[in-house]
């Protein structure tokens, strides 16, 4: 295990160290998630992953360890930050993924902290924001953590994009682009390349 200096916090990490300085999507999405959106989430996932887009998350929320089986699957970059010490022995999915150099298993815990809690939800959400280039946030719970993360994002100039419905106009009031998961890939490609 090495440690690394990311955004300003030490970090554990297990794996490939170089993909933490690529430009990174971070994926954080709430933990209730409205079906519609539900459905474009695994369309949006699935051409991320296709085109081969670096994703960085937390992979917590239900939703979001959906995500994670369907990134695991594909050949592109995927950086996870645990809101807890790492786990010496990785699930073999993950751990097949490290040994392929395409996964990194971060965590700015020392090994005191075994359990999540909502103040290492939070820190780990801070840190997947702070190493994004730009963000995917299929759905924030108004008035939630997330939420709160697309707030401060913005307001750091931070590209924000999310999905299409009605349950995420609130995102977009705040700021976040609304894209189609068809035209997610190429979006989120020319804001990384630009």
């Amino acid at each position: 295990m090495a440690s690394l200096l990311i955004a300003g916090r030490r970090c554990d990490a297990l794996g490939q160290e170089q993909l933490a300085t690529l430009p990174l999507v971070g994926l954080l999405c709430s933990r209730k998630c409205p079906g519609d959106v539900i459905l474009a989430i695994y369309d949006a996932i699935r051409l991320l992953r296709d085109a081969g887009i670096p994703i960085v998350g937390g992979f917590h929320s239900p939703m979001e360890q959906e995500c994670l089986e369907l990134l695991l699957r594909g050949k592109q970059p995927v950086v996870i930050c645990r809101a807890r010490h790492l786990d010496a022995r990785p699930a073999p999915p993950i751990r097949k993924g490290i040994e392929e150099g395409r996964v990194l298993l971060l965590s700015p815990f020392p090994a005191s902290v075994r359990r999540v809690t909502t103040s290492t939800a939070h820190e780990r959400n801070v840190l997947v924001s702070n190493m994004a280039t730009v963000l995917f946030v299929p759905h924030a719970e108004p008035g939630g953590d997330v939420e709160g993360q697309v707030q401060a994002s913005l307001i750091s100039g931070k590209p924000i994009f999310t999905l299409p419905s009605k349950s995420n106009e609130g995102l977009e009031a705040l700021g976040a682009r609304s894209v189609s998961p068809q035209n997610l890939s190429a979006r989120i490609r020319a804001t990384l390349d630009s």
